[in-house]
């Protein structure tokens, strides 16, 4: 019988992302505290593509990366251009 410790082994620290750089992955609810809006504007804006989003099973989770470009395409826009 294996060692429970060797079961213990997975990198469960959030801040590495030695396997995937610039992947790191939010959750929905994570995006909406960011930016400081709803959790169904989070959700719509991925439902009309305004922010992509990776589906994992029943969840979705959003790469740091979109969210930061999502921000960076609408400085300076009124707020109104993802539902035009």
């Amino acid at each position: 019988m294996k060692d429970k410790s060797s079961y213990m082994s997975i990198n469960t620290d959030r801040s590495k992302s030695d396997s995937l750089p610039g992947w790191s992955l939010l959750k929905a609810e994570e995006v909406a505290e960011i930016l400081k809006v709803s959790l169904s504007t989070v959700y719509e804006w991925r439902r009309i593509g305004e922010l992509p989003g990776v589906q994992m099973g029943t969840s979705v989770r959003f790469t740091r990366a979109d969210v930061e470009a999502f921000v960076r395409d609408r400085r300076g826009t009124s707020g109104r251009r993802c539902f035009q």
